[in-house]
């Protein structure tokens, strides 16, 4: 059993062009497992210098071609579920991890390590959040009011055995890219109400985030109405019902019909196009 293991989940990137991997190869690599998925939309395959480096720096690599793009709360809860680990950690494929202390984790010992995320884009600092504060330093934070991103998120095999007390899965495969995130920390406030969870907010990752940046493809915006849709659906507390009319009504003022339609069919379907029917309630 490795202590450690590292999910990386690629897209439209061949492996010599991911921000993750480059950075990763700066570590110690020992007790480290290493799962690489390349989500699409091209085959690849896994070869050349950068992979030649990690691969014989790690005792068990594993690359996967998913040209279908797979949900990637389904990836995150297979990697989860398919590996024996003290902690298991997430990372998308652009993601400057130099400051990651992989060596660390062991020894903080935590349910949960949130690392701070500072954003390329603007520069600036945006997680994880704590009752509507930016966390400014390396500390424990409060399970039941912090939320922050996926990307970075080390998640020990107590907490995940405390987590699917609850829940079926750890990441709910209703929701396929955005709002896995924010479904999960909303599941970790639920849980934290009956479980004590032990949650530290340490490193700092640098990280491109869509949100800073505000030049986004017609894909993700689609993607952010099922979000809200879903959300509102299934986590009504954290957003409300009526703020799914407010859109709703901005898009038929702007005549964005197509806009309005998606968010209501994924309201009322309660599914979005690409996810698995799954039951993940409490």
């Amino acid at each position: 059993m490795s202590s450690i293991s590292i999910l990386i989940v690629l897209y439209n990137k061949k492996i010599s062009q991911s921000k993750t991997l480059q950075t990763l190869a700066g570590h110690n690599l020992s007790s480290i497992s290493l799962r690489v998925i390349n989500n699409g939309p091209e085959f690849i395959k896994p070869e050349g210098e950068l992979w030649d480096n990690l691969t014989s720096r790690i005792d068990k690599v594993e690359f996967y071609n998913r040209l279908e793009n797979a949900p990637l709360s389904q990836l995150y809860n297979q990697f989860i579920s398919e590996n024996k680990s003290f902690y298991y950690v997430i990372f998308d494929d652009d993601t400057d991890v130099t400051n990651y202390k992989f060596g660390n984790l062991i020894s903080l010992n935590a349910d949960l390590i949130i690392p701070r995320i500072y954003s390329v884009d603007d520069n600036s600092f945006y997680y994880p959040i704590e009752q509507k504060e930016v966390v400014a330093s390396e500390r424990s934070v409060d399970a039941t009011k912090v939320i922050s991103i996926s990307s970075g998120l080390a998640l020990s095999s107590k907490f995940i055995k405390k987590f699917l007390k609850f829940y079926n899965t750890v990441f709910d495969e209703r929701f396929v890219l955005y709002g896995i995130d924010t479904s999960f920390f909303l599941r970790l406030h639920e849980i934290s109400k009956h479980q004590e969870i032990d949650a530290i907010c340490s490193f700092v990752l640098k990280h491109s985030l869509s949100r800073a940046n505000k030049n986004i493809s017609k894909f993700r915006e689609y993607e952010r109405i099922y979000d809200a849709a879903l959300t509102a659906k299934y986590y009504p507390n954290f957003l409300a019902k009526s703020e799914i009319v407010k859109i709703f009504l901005y898009y038929m003022y702007k005549f964005k019909f197509i806009h309005a339609y998606k968010l209501v069919n994924c309201y009322m379907t309660g599914r979005h196009p690409r996810a698995k029917n799954n039951d993940n309630c409490l």
